[in-house]
């Protein structure tokens, strides 16, 4: 089970460029909703359907109301409940791997020469295989989900909220590996 910390819209960004296929949850924190669960089912990226449940048991199905209730609540813990192609956890410990073998982490890490965080390096993300990805830190998982080419160094460690340091390494580790490119 994947964990993202990430704000409504962009975890639903991140699921389409995924592309992910499964359902997803997260506790909400705050808002009308507060204290209340919210559960995705998504096929190749698009939400198929959206309900919340409140901590009194009612349920709303309404995706602009959804919608507007979680952009106030700001970060919310995202669990990846179903893996990529609908598989349960329990599916995907039965089924047979076809993935090709990969480097485990942890991965050696790297230096690099920046030691600043670039306000017009906009990271973008090659493809990874799942797998290989599910067994990298959440850092590093959030970094690679939000390296899409259209934020910025300084734009991922404000809406991950990690600091400078930390974010360079991981964009380092993660360039050293060959699945993000920076562009300076």
């Amino acid at each position: 089970m994947s964990i993202f910390s990430l704000d409504y819209r962009t975890m639903s960004q991140t699921l389409q460029r995924m592309r992910y296929t499964g359902s997803v949850e997260a506790s909400i924190p705050s808002g009308a909703f507060a204290k209340g669960v919210i559960l995705l089912e998504v096929q190749k990226g698009v939400v198929q359907s959206c309900f919340v449940v409140t901590r009194d048991g009612q349920q709303f199905n309404d995706p602009k109301r959804i919608a507007e209730e979680l952009t106030r609540a700001g970060l919310l813990e995202w669990h990846l409940i179903s893996g990529p192609g609908g598989l349960s956890a329990r599916e995907q410990k039965s089924a047979p791997s076809s993935a090709p073998a990969q480097e485990p982490w942890p991965y050696p890490p790297t230096t690099s020469g920046a030691q600043v965080l670039s306000a017009t390096s906009y990271p973008q993300h090659v493809p990874a295989d799942p797998a290989w990805i599910s067994t990298w830190p959440l850092i590093h998982r959030q970094v690679y989900n939000l390296s899409t080419g259209q934020y910025s160094e300084q734009d991922i460690a404000r809406l991950l909220r990690y600091s400078p340091p930390d974010l360079l390494t991981v964009l380092n580790e993660l360039e050293s590996m060959g699945v993000l490119k920076r562009h300076m």
